[in-house]
């Protein structure tokens, strides 16, 4: 049997779902032009590739997952759901298995916004733009997508 075919990241690779490695994981972005996902259909949308959506490690990282949403964007932005979270009593970003996130950008000096636990990436289609960064609003807000990482 192939190899490939057989691990599941392979598959991914394969299909071209993976344009962006780190730690052996594998992330990709599922961009809309509408503001059409909510954290319920983010999870959706990345399982249907046994994916998770996913945790930003270090800027490079994050700089490199926007790299990939900018060729993406049909309009001049987009909002895109992460995997991570902010505890709403503390404001602790917070990783999928809620370890403590080691890195984040926050996109202004108005984050974090207290109450709101959904944690998401405000992507500009001008790299070079400092307004951009990562946000939080409630998980029911409805964003242009989701970063996966599998």
């Amino acid at each position: 049997m192939n190899n490939t075919m057989s691990d599941p990241r392979g598959l991914v690779k394969l299909q071209g779902l993976c344009p962006v490695h780190y730690r052996n994981h594998c992330f990709w972005s599922v961009v809309h032009s509408t503001y059409d996902t909510n954290m319920d259909e983010a999870k959706r949308i990345c399982g249907e590739n046994n994916g998770l959506p996913a945790n930003v490690y270090n800027e490079q990282h994050l700089n490199d997952l926007m790299d990939d949403i900018r060729k993406k964007v049909s309009g001049s932005f987009v909002y895109i759901w992460t995997g991570m979270t902010v505890d709403v009593s503390t404001n602790a970003v917070r990783m999928r298995d809620l370890t403590a996130a080691a890195f984040v950008k926050w996109l202004n000096s108005g984050f974090p916004d207290r109450g709101e636990s959904g944690l998401y990436i405000y992507v500009t289609t001008d790299a070079s733009s400092s307004s951009q960064g990562m946000g939080n609003n409630p998980p029911a807000y409805k964003y242009h997508g989701v970063i996966c990482e599998k």
